[in-house]
């Protein structure tokens, strides 16, 4: 609701310097007001900006961690896939080492293979 010299009239005051008194005072309160919510706004619009960035700013951090954690992982990965292969490999190593000695006392005991030389 605003307030108009008509309405002044209408309510009764028809001093013209009271009327102009009454409309500087409620002019006043208007921009006084008005520079109240301008700065509430400004504020509250500072400090969602900050609330922004700082959002942004762990949403970065959060991908980048995620990034790092993807990079862990597909490291750890590969070491796992090189540990399985050397592990079969080494089984498959001592299985032959395992046959062979079998093999080389099998022959030994029956005094048909000559241990020295192998």
């Amino acid at each position: 609701m605003s307030l108009k010299r008509e309405t002044l009239i209408e309510a009764g005051v028809t001093d013209k310097d009271k009327i102009d008194t009454i409309m500087q005072a409620y002019g006043a309160g208007i921009e006084s007001a008005k520079a109240q919510v301008k700065a509430d706004t400004t504020a509250e619009i500072d400090s969602l900006k900050e609330q922004l960035q700082a959002q942004t700013d762990r949403v970065t951090s959060l991908l980048e961690e995620n990034k790092a954690d993807a990079d862990v992982k597909t490291t750890l990965e590969q070491l796992q896939t090189e540990y399985d292969n050397f592990k079969t490999e080494s089984e498959n190593k001592l299985a032959q080492v395992n046959k062979n000695n079998a093999i080389a006392l099998s022959l030994k005991d029956v005094n048909a293979y000559d241990t020295f030389v192998f």
